[in-house]
């Protein structure tokens, strides 16, 4: 079900529960007999209440679930972020999936914006989540922020690779164009031999 039918079923519990409390007296005369129907109605609050109570325990443990979900996203997000780069070739990769991350981030934003709006309608209903959950909920939702960083963090550690990597190509070059030249010089050499 969605949110909104969830939401919806714990209203009409909720309105069942007042309905009965309404509707069905505490006890009733009839006639010579007093008819104590407390416990009755105790029963059926009790049994509408648990209801409701059901309701947003299944919400909280969506929740929860989307929360441990999303947050391991985040973290393959955020380790892919932080892999090594030992040569140009993963640089070049690094920064490929960087420029494919703002579609993947989205989704996972959506989610968050779903799992927001799930917590939203239980503190509607005043429905208290353990500390455990609430915690996790408030980490999951820092997520965004902390992928954001390291996505700063790996696009500056690839300009400084490319550089690294660019003055080391430089390095190479020169040195393999000093090696032509000797070479160049050693084969000039041997047109002063003449065969015997």
């Amino acid at each position: 079900k969605s949110i909104t039918e969830m939401s919806a079923d714990v209203r009409k519990q909720r309105a069942a529960i007042a309905d009965v409390e309404r509707d069905v007296p505490l006890s009733m005369n009839l006639g010579l007999f007093t008819v104590n129907t407390s416990q009755l109605r105790k029963f059926l609050v009790e049994r509408r209440q648990q209801l409701s109570d059901a309701i947003l325990t299944l919400i909280a443990n969506r929740i929860k679930a989307s929360g441990e979900e999303l947050t391991q996203s985040f973290r393959d997000i955020d380790r892919s972020l932080n892999r090594g780069v030992p040569d140009i070739e993963a640089v070049a990769e690094l920064e490929e999936y960087m420029h494919a991350l703002p579609g993947e981030l989205d989704q996972l934003q959506q989610g968050l914006q779903e799992m927001l709006a799930e917590q939203l309608v239980l503190e509607d209903f005043e429905f208290v989540t353990s500390e455990e959950d609430f915690k996790t909920l408030w980490q999951t939702m820092a997520w965004p922020q902390r992928v954001a960083k390291t996505i700063s963090l790996a696009a500056e550690r690839c300009v400084e690779k490319r550089e690294a990597y660019a003055a080391q190509q430089a390095t190479e070059q020169e040195a393999y164009a000093k090696t032509l030249d000797r070479l160049d010089a050693v084969v000039g050499k041997f047109g002063k031999h003449v065969d015997l």
